[in-house]
């Protein structure tokens, strides 16, 4: 399968009896079951980057992005969508 969606989804249609998928994604799905959770512990620390491009076009625009994702709104959002963030942008 090309990604965790279409993981989910085959599982979701009955095309597959069972996935392994993020949580992120199971929060979006219908249909489906969560029949085992991976222990924080035993996962890998998943880590995403942020950064703005030497060549960017709008490097403002991208830094008040990026001050809007660590911002107390920001990180709520994320929070609540199943991610953790650091608290604060960083360095």
């Amino acid at each position: 399968m090309p990604d965790a969606r279409a993981v989910l989804g085959a599982v979701a249609s009955g095309k597959a009896q069972v996935g392994l998928v993020y949580t992120t994604e199971v929060r979006t799905a219908e249909n489906v079951q969560v029949v085992l959770s991976i222990p924080d512990a035993e996962q890998p620390k998943i880590i995403y980057a942020s950064a703005i491009p030497a060549d960017s076009r709008r490097p403002r625009m991208a830094a008040e992005f990026l001050r809007y994702v660590y911002s107390p709104w920001g990180i709520t959002a994320f929070r609540r969508h199943g991610f953790t963030l650091p608290e604060g942008p960083p360095e």
